[in-house]
């Protein structure tokens, strides 16, 4: 029975870690004052409340209930003090009830990619308030552009969001959130100046079947939509379609089942497949060829390079002596082979240098 004024509710009765994408409400669109009946095999069971029509927006998650054989139960929906999520009431027939309150915490950090504020500040005022009490969420150094904050707990509820710059009293936005019990959201920032912007990225979407990966996309970009494409390493990008395409600036990309694996990412804008954005599989090439070259210039300016090492195996094997076996580490004049030794073996080890930038 649904007693709220928050809508309608889907309710789902699964296994503890059934999805809920592959799982048919036990009843659907219960509309306030009305009630819907169902038969459930006796168990233990996982109920969540959806709002309905949505399998990601959980007004209430309760981990454990036991419908026992024969028994008859009913399941009442009330009200939160902020009017979004939802609390229940378990009532056996002829027995006890058992009250669900959504007062567990939500779980929330911040993710600042804005170029046009860092560093930005959080405040956050209650839904249920009467008065506008702000509370500091994060502010300061922990909100830097490229900078992701630790997660934060905070009771699940309804939110009016605050970012301001860092020590401003006016808002860059202001924006309603509900954060539902258990939850975990990274609120993304985002934009230019005078063009401030959030995006929350819900992170208890369920997992994909064993074998694949779930992709969420989000296009934070100024401007333009974007087409991504995974693909093999050398796929010409003629010969495949985008993975995810035209992503509108601004918006999340529905979730996209993927085989687990590993690809090359590309990003073009939408439409085309020569105005390239990003290619990570070029990018990550060019980074291992840096490194490459950084190590191969400290081999030849260290002391104990592995070049070192192997000049002195050599000289072993052919029977010469190297000048650490003569006294290679010492200033020349300390040689017992001086000048003829240094003369006749221009693969002595030379003295120490400093390291020299690589050209």
């Amino acid at each position: 029975m649904n007693t709220t004024l928050a809508g309608r509710f889907d309710v789902y009765l699964t296994g503890p870690t059934d999805s809920l994408d592959d799982t048919a409400a036990t009843a659907l669109a219960v509309s306030g004052g009305s009630g819907s009946t169902a038969t459930k095999l006796a168990g233990s069971y996982r109920m969540r409340i959806a709002n309905s029509g949505s399998k990601t927006d959980i007004r209430l998650d309760i981990p454990n209930i036991t419908l026992a054989n024969k028994g008859i139960y009913a399941i009442i929906l009330t009200d939160t003090d902020g009017g979004v999520l939802v609390n229940a009431v378990f009532l056996p027939k002829q027995g006890q009830p058992t009250y669900f309150d959504n007062t567990a915490s939500a779980n929330v950090r911040v993710l600042n990619m804005s170029t046009g504020y860092s560093p930005i500040d959080l405040f956050t005022t209650d839904s249920n308030t009467t008065t506008s009490t702000e509370t500091q969420q994060f502010t300061g150094s922990s909100m830097d552009t490229n900078t992701i904050t630790p997660y934060s707990p905070i009771t699940a509820d309804t939110y009016t969001l605050l970012f301001r710059k860092h020590l401003a009293t006016g808002n860059l936005t202001a924006q309603s959130q509900t954060f539902s019990e258990t939850s975990y959201t990274t609120l993304v920032t985002y934009g230019t100046t005078n063009h401030f912007a959030v995006l929350p990225i819900l992170e208890n979407a369920d997992a994909a079947n064993d074998g694949y990966t779930k992709l969420q996309v989000y296009n934070t970009s100024s401007g333009d939509a974007l087409d991504v494409y995974l693909s093999g390493p050398n796929d010409a990008i003629t010969d495949i379609s985008p993975t995810v395409a035209a992503i509108q600036p601004g918006t999340q990309a529905a979730d996209t089942i993927v085989v687990a694996n590993t690809y090359r990412l590309r990003v073009t804008l939408a439409g085309s497949k020569t105005d390239i954005r990003l290619d990570y599989r070029e990018r990550a090439r060019a980074a291992h060829r840096h490194q490459d070259h950084h190590i191969a210039c400290r081999q030849l300016t260290g002391h104990a390079s592995t070049g070192n090492r192997r000049d002195v195996a050599g000289a072993q094997r052919s029977g010469r002596r190297h000048p650490r076996q003569c006294g290679g580490d010492s200033p020349e004049g300390h040689c017992r082979h001086p000048r003829q030794h240094h003369r006749a073996h221009p693969w002595r080890e030379r003295p120490v240098e400093r390291p020299q930038p690589c050209r």
